[in-house]
């Protein structure tokens, strides 16, 4: 069982996906052009968009 269970059918051809489950759901995805960072816990959880620092 995933600790989560959202996920996409189509990934959008401007984001790669660089990790999947077993069963071939996407896990994790990267943008093509544009450098992100995401931290989540439970506790909380922040987006940083790099462009912007």
């Amino acid at each position: 069982m995933r600790y989560h269970s959202l996920y996409v059918d189509d990934i959008p051809e401007n984001l790669e996906v660089t990790a999947k489950s077993e069963d071939g759901v996407a896990m994790a995805v990267e943008h093509k052009s544009k450098i992100f960072l995401e931290y989540s816990s439970i506790q909380n959880q922040f987006l940083l968009n790099m462009e912007k620092i």
